[in-house]
């Protein structure tokens, strides 16, 4: 996953290549519902024609020692 600061400028970027002439979708789904909101908001301000929401996933992470 990519840092906010990355994802906002690779974002911005995408915005500006497509520049209207075909639909954009961004996705916004993260580990979690406040982190997914966050990413959602972040969105809402720029020229994105579709946003693409899951429920939020979760990391399995293995508790044995190698």
């Amino acid at each position: 996953m990519l840092p906010q600061r990355v994802a906002t400028q690779v974002l911005d970027v995408a915005v500006e290549q497509v520049a209207g002439r075909l639909p954009l979708l961004v996705g916004v789904e993260d580990t979690g519902t406040r982190r997914t909101l966050n990413n959602l908001m972040n969105v809402a301000h720029r020229s994105v024609d579709y946003v693409v929401v899951t429920a939020p996933f979760y990391q399995a992470y293995d508790t044995q020692d190698p």
